[in-house]
């Protein structure tokens, strides 16, 4: 064989592979089926009243026969029709190189062809759409981020909200979030000073007047 012909061979595996035995022509209708595509081998050019029988082998080997149907098997022998015409349905369930063979009712080469089956490929999964009734989220919020309950004790070295326990200002047993009263700088100590001051003034007052009315009756 000529470079030229090897060549030729090589761009057109699927022509160079089929073969037609003289006055018969065999042919596929998909030389390049995806795995579990049914398609048909047809030959023609037999006698009326005879039988055909197709025959399909795997490459590699090892692919099971149960990946081959033929009308349910990897071998069928049907009769031919008034027309000299033999259809057989052929599905590939495996990626691979399948050859196919015609032969007649005494079992001489009508012809044969290849077909290579391609992985069947799943498409590419597609992302939910949107729920369009969805709030958008604020790129500025941290969604782990706990709301601030205003009873609750801040963490130790945290400054206190105003008008909460402890903040600076708050009176002693106030309400969560009441007002804060003014410091007038009075403290309970100088109030009862103050308080006896007065107290004593007014008993000496009383004494002297009694004292001068005393005298005066005398």
């Amino acid at each position: 064989m000529s470079a030229g012909a090897a060549a030729a061979l090589a761009l057109t595996p699927t022509a160079a592979l089929a073969y037609s035995a003289p006055g018969y022509e065999v042919a596929v209708t998909s030389p390049a089926p995806a795995a579990g595509e049914t398609f048909a081998v047809v030959a023609s050019g037999f006698d009326e009243g005879e039988s055909a029988t197709l025959t399909v082998t795997s490459d590699p080997a090892t692919i099971p026969d149960a990946a081959i149907q033929i009308a349910g098997t990897a071998s069928l022998t049907k009769p031919v029709g008034d027309n000299g015409v033999a259809t057989f349905a052929v599905t590939l369930t495996e990626a691979g190189v399948y050859t196919l063979v015609v032969t007649d009712e005494n079992g001489a080469l009508v012809g044969q062809s290849t077909v290579v089956v391609s992985a069947d490929v799943d498409p590419a999964p597609t992302a939910p759409p949107t729920d369009p009734g969805e709030e958008p989220t604020d790129p500025d919020t941290d969604p782990t981020e706990e709301p601030t309950d205003p009873d609750v004790a801040p963490a130790p070295g945290a400054p206190a909200a105003p008008g909460a326990p402890g903040a600076p200002g708050a009176a002693p047993g106030a309400a969560p979030g009441a007002p804060v009263l003014s410091a007038t700088g009075l403290d309970g100590a100088g109030l009862a000073a103050g308080a006896g001051a007065l107290l004593l003034a007014g008993v000496a007052a009383v004494v002297l007047a009694r004292r001068r009315e005393a005298q005066a009756n005398v």
